[in-house]
């Protein structure tokens, strides 16, 4: 059938998307997004609109705790536009499952911890499909664990538990003025053999060309390679390192890594 006629799919990235099936009834693809058109239109009309939203934790440690907490809607524009605002400013961004219930679109939810010092701006917030879902936790004194929960008129959406090594293992590279990149570079040149998915985390975030991508997959050695991404991401400052970073522990091969590193001197 896929002889007869031609399917293109692009998505809200300008991405062209690949045809997986063509049959006489259906085609179907292998990563559909969908436009959240719909989602305006029932909106308008005064349709209920439910919505599954990720929540994206960015922290940084100067004088005090400041945790930025988004609510992050299905859209790869608007995740791109959020993680390219805080690598850029030096946030480092911490990994904690999300709510596993969709969210009504126009409703007020609020954020609240159990940390008594703790100042949240704004008190509530009205759920929107855009990059605005924003709440801003500032702790002065951190130095134990907390929970951080986010509600609705109604109940309690997402409750999320901040334990101190979850910002307290990320801190002193920077306090020191080096980087977990820089400070660990001999170990990750030698024992990150996952080059590949590396590569490919580092090009969908647009953090090296494609040109570069295939030069780097090139090299005979896993090694090389990692020397040669760490030379990107090193010229991508701040930015660059944090991405790598995450991409480290975000990856299920490399997390005793990681965690070995965090805590050796």
């Amino acid at each position: 059938m896929s002889d007869m006629f031609a399917v293109l799919h692009i998505d809200t990235c300008g991405d062209f998307l690949e045809v997986f099936e063509v049959t006489s009834s259906h085609v179907k693809l292998i990563q559909p997004v969908f436009s959240p058109r719909l989602v305006m239109i029932r909106k308008i009309l005064g349709l209920p609109v439910k919505v599954f939203y990720d929540v994206w934790i960015y922290m940084t440690i100067q004088s005090a705790l400041t945790l930025h907490i988004y609510l992050v809607p299905p859209d790869k524009a608007l995740k791109k536009e959020v993680e390219k605002q805080h690598y850029s400013r030096g946030y480092l961004k911490m990994l904690k499952p999300g709510p596993d219930k969709p969210m009504l679109l126009g409703s007020n939810f609020s954020l609240t911890t159990d940390k008594a010092d703790a100042k949240i701006q704004p008190s509530t917030r009205e759920l929107r499909y855009d990059s605005t879902n924003q709440f801003e936790v500032f702790i002065r004194n951190a130095d134990d664990d907390f929970t951080l929960k986010l509600k609705s008129e109604k109940n309690t959406t997402w409750t999320c538990s901040i334990y101190k090594e979850d910002y307290q293992s990320q801190s002193p590279d920077h306090e020191q003025g080096q980087h977990f990149v820089d400070r660990h570079r001999t170990a990750l040149i030698n024992r990150v053999t996952d080059t590949d998915a590396v590569l490919d985390k580092l090009l969908h975030k647009e953090l090296i060309s494609n040109e570069r991508y295939d030069a780097i997959r090139a090299l005979t050695t896993t090694q090389d390679q990692m020397r040669d991404i760490l030379r990107c991401v090193t010229a991508a400052g701040t930015q660059g390192k944090d991405a790598l970073y995450e991409i480290l522990k975000r990856m299920r091969s490399m997390r005793p890594l990681v965690r070995e590193l965090e805590g050796s001197q």
